[in-house]
């Protein structure tokens, strides 16, 4: 069965172990049954306990979460001065990102209201009203920039093994562990208890599956990196990170220089339909409102097709393809 929070603890340095990565197990069903049926007949209860719905807090905090990043990635690339109604932001930062809608509108003061996106994300995330569209077949477009760290800012994949918090070393989770009030163990330990421990029994199990010897050792503090190799790993991520944006950067301003297409409207379209290419509901939108209507552009081969010829469309991509 799942384990009680203090069993989770490190043994060297009673703070939760850090895992190099976010589990899998919550998006990938088939990795979820192979690791209850490696525990054999112990794994009854943990079977028990995913039946009764234990597992769907969890499960639905790592969706908002998820969403919640996208939002802000859309609210980063607006201008800070572009103000519009709370019908419009709901339109432009909610529905792309599988956020319910519905009582949104009214409850942020409707049409009369008007807010720049930051100021819209944030009163939306106060609100109450935050929802996952149930059966939405959102997915995290792949310029999604990455998680960064909860007290460096440093970009990272290393999260708490037990509530998921980001932080890019053990030194930085050190840093939250101790802080005044002990903020980062009190949240830990309520989110972990919303599974029962279940979320974090079934993240380690994955782990131990996946991660060498020496990954785990390093993983639950037993052995201590060297502090040159914790700087050059910072420094290769936001390397990295910087890359992606200027790609990104790169293929949003061929995006923008796009003469099919010259209204913001259809701009915030075309990012979609780039970053969801499995949308097909989403090209006959972009092609309803080209301003240039080519013939020939009947569906989204077609399109992408004219793209493609452009040479610099051609190296955006590939400096694009690079770093994603």
């Amino acid at each position: 069965g799942a384990m009680e929070y203090s069993e989770s603890l490190s043994a060297h340095d009673g703070m939760p172990p850090l895992w190099p990565r976010g589990p899998r197990w919550p998006e990938d069903n088939e990795l979820l049954n192979s690791i209850v049926a490696n525990l054999g007949e112990g794994g009854a209860g943990i079977v028990s306990m995913m039946r009764m719905g234990m597992l769907n807090n969890v499960l639905d905090q790592r969706q908002l979460d998820a969403r919640y990043r996208h939002m802000s990635h859309l609210v980063s690339q607006i201008d800070a001065g572009e103000v519009a109604s709370s019908r419009e932001w709901s339109r432009r930062l909610l529905e792309p990102v599988g956020f319910g809608t519905r009582g949104v509108v009214d409850a942020l003061g409707g049409d009369a209201t008007t807010s720049n996106a930051k100021t819209f994300q944030v009163t939306y995330a106060r609100s109450g009203c935050m929802v996952c569209v149930p059966d939405s077949d959102w997915s995290p477009p792949a310029d999604l920039p990455p998680t960064l760290c909860d007290i460096c800012q440093s970009p990272t994949t290393h999260e708490c093994g037990l509530c998921g918090e980001a932080y890019c070393s053990r030194e930085c989770m050190r840093s939250a562990w101790h802080s005044k009030g002990g903020s980062h163990r009190t949240i830990c330990e309520q989110i972990f208890e919303t599974s029962s421990g279940l979320a974090a029994t079934l993240t380690r199990m994955e782990m131990a599956q996946v991660l060498t010897q020496e990954e785990m050792t390093i993983a639950w503090g037993a052995a201590k990196r060297a502090q040159s190799e914790i700087a050059r790993e910072k420094a290769a991520a936001l390397e990295r990170s910087r890359e992606r944006a200027a790609a990104v950067a790169e293929l949003k301003k061929r995006q923008d220089d796009d003469p099919l297409f010259d209204t913001p409207q259809a701009r915030n379209l075309l990012r979609m339909r780039m970053a969801h290419p499995g949308n097909v509901e989403l090209f006959p939108r972009l092609h309803g409102i080209s301003t240039v209507h080519e013939p020939g552009l009947h569906d989204a081969e077609s399109y992408l097709n004219l793209r493609r010829r452009s040479k610099a469309y051609r190296d955006a991509e590939y400096a694009w393809n690079k770093v994603r």
